[in-house]
């Protein structure tokens, strides 16, 4: 029995010692990542830790960053500061950090948010971000609540971010005086991969809900007020060996304007477009440029002169364009439209000869239509916003000439345009 305790104290002592070894090793790899800019490799972020204090299972630091968004103007910055508190556990070890920014003019710092990240001993990292706070100054009130959470891996190409998802229940700013309100409620942002971006070239997905958001204001001394309701927008992007594809779609439940002669409403708006087979070589020669905006000032000019040595690639390969179920409300009238156009394989030398070379590698069709009635009160809603309501009679002789250009047919209550080639 005593050798068996004693085995069993040793074995004890053996796994609390490698805990502690492996605790001191984590630690000393969270300090060097804490005075290494967090070991990212950008410019854009300059980390300073002034307190570092870790024992074999809680910690904590002080540090301050300045944050140059645009390399191109340094002299447009921020600074941030935060005090975190360090917890080591069985998979990896907890931050939570409180995070402030500072006004440049004044010094003083406003509480921003509190973040927690949780690291694992893989090298993964989930963080939750929580805000909720109220600013008073100079008479403006700002009220705001929201939370974020997402994960952040190391690949090859340094850190790559996904399943992130954003929450703002709300935010509201009232100005000085009754001078204007702007109200946000409930907006929701979701990614499932990384955030769908051109210079990253990612496969993703990406959608922004809002329930609603109004402006208030004064307009020549009266009240005034826009307001949007059950706003869509939802973007994803497919990156194959060769090919890109990329869609976009816009939806807003009703758009309504009051304070002016007439109250009016646009209703069940929606708008998409996407790009399909599109040669995916011109944006693998943008990725590096934009990957070096972190490590430089790479101005617009330099981007716009690399996409148009890449973009004859792109043209002479073909692609097709499309934007389909378009279209607007307004009362009980509206106007829709649906367009596509396929650009064949060219072998222009130039993007001078491919663009007069058009003709011969472009085919298309359309289709658009409006309500008559929708024309009327889009004319009379014109008319009263500019003072100038149009005669009933103008209005009429200007919905038939409309329904006599090319391409256009009279249905009675609606005009109708198709066009194909």
């Amino acid at each position: 029995m005593a050798n068996k305790t004693l085995i069993g104290c040793a074995a004890a002592l053996l796994v609390a010692g490698g805990a502690v070894g492996g605790n001191m090793y984590a630690a000393k790899k969270l300090e060097h990542a804490y005075r290494n800019n967090f070991n990212l490799d950008d410019k854009r972020l300059a980390v300073t830790v002034s307190e570092f204090n870790m024992g074999a299972m809680s910690g904590s630091a002080k540090w301050s960053a300045a944050i140059t968004p645009d390399l191109c103007s340094p002299d447009a910055s921020l600074s941030a500061i935060s005090e975190d508190t360090i917890s080591l556990g069985l998979s990896g070890y907890t931050i939570r950090s409180k995070i402030s920014v500072k006004n440049p003019d004044t010094g003083k710092l406003y509480h921003l948010f509190d973040a927690e990240t949780q690291k694992s001993w893989f090298g993964g990292t989930h963080t939750d971000i929580t805000a909720k706070d109220t600013l008073t100054e100079d008479g403006a009130k700002a009220e705001w609540q929201a939370d974020a959470h997402f994960d952040v891996k190391s690949n090859a190409n340094g850190h790559s971010l996904s399943n992130l998802s954003v929450n703002v229940p709300r935010f509201a700013l009232d100005l000085p005086n009754g001078e204007g309100s702007f109200l946000l409620e409930n907006a929701v942002l979701k990614s499932d991969g990384g955030a769908p971006s051109l210079a990253a070239m990612q496969s993703g997905k990406g959608l922004l809900t809002v329930q609603s958001f109004s402006v208030k204001a004064q307009q020549d001394g009266k009240p005034f007020s826009v307001g949007i309701s059950d706003l869509q927008i939802n973007s994803s992007q497919t990156v194959g060996k060769d090919k890109f594809d990329a869609e976009a779609g816009y939806a807003i439940g009703a758009i309504k304007v009051s304070g002016g002669d007439k109250d009016f409403a646009f209703e069940q708006m929606k708008l998409n477009f996407g790009v399909k087979g599109l040669d995916a070589a011109v944006f693998a020669k943008l990725a590096p440029l934009m990957e070096q905006q972190a490590q430089r000032c790479v101005r617009p000019e330099e981007i716009a002169k690399v996409t148009k040595e890449n973009a004859l690639s792109a043209l002479n390969t073909g692609f097709t364009l499309e934007s389909k179920g378009n279209q607007i409300r307004l009362g009980n009238s509206g106007a829709k439209a649906d367009g596509e156009l396929v650009f064949s394989p060219a072998k222009a030398a130039s993007t001078d000869e491919w663009f007069q070379q058009v003709q011969q590698h472009m085919k298309y069709k359309a289709e658009a239509s409006v309500d008559k009635q929708f024309l009327r009160e889009a004319a009379k809603i014109i008319g009263s916003s500019m003072g100038q309501p149009m005669p009933e009679e103008e209005l009429e002789k200007n919905i038939n000439m409309l329904a006599q250009t090319p391409f256009a047919e009279d249905q009675g209550d609606k005009i109708v345009w198709k066009v194909q080639q």
